[in-house]
């Protein structure tokens, strides 16, 4: 039988799992947006309705809209191996 803080943990690690699970989808879509915002300002400076500098902003925001998507894949990630780990040491507990 799992001692006490070993339910804890998994109840932690199973939340951090969840809380990851959803900003993954919602870091892909940030980023997703930034790139289209970036179209949409290089465009602008194409027809002179925007400065060259705000291209350089665009891209700025996108770089950090994709680091953020990666660390939220990594964080994914290690929180499941986590939890996987910690069921793999319970008696019978077997990931499959």
């Amino acid at each position: 039988m799992p001692s006490c803080w070993t339910l804890s943990m998994m109840f932690e690690l199973s939340v951090t799992v969840v809380d990851a699970t959803t900003l993954v989808p919602a870091t892909r879509t940030a980023r997703l947006l930034s790139e289209k915002q970036l179209e949409a300002v290089k465009a602008e400076v194409r027809f002179g309705v925007s400065l060259p500098r705000q291209v350089l902003d665009s891209q700025s925001e996108l770089d950090q809209a994709r680091g953020k998507e990666i660390q939220a894949l990594v964080d994914y990630r290690v929180a499941l191996s986590a939890l996987e780990k910690l069921l793999s040491t319970m008696p019978g507990g077997s990931v499959s």
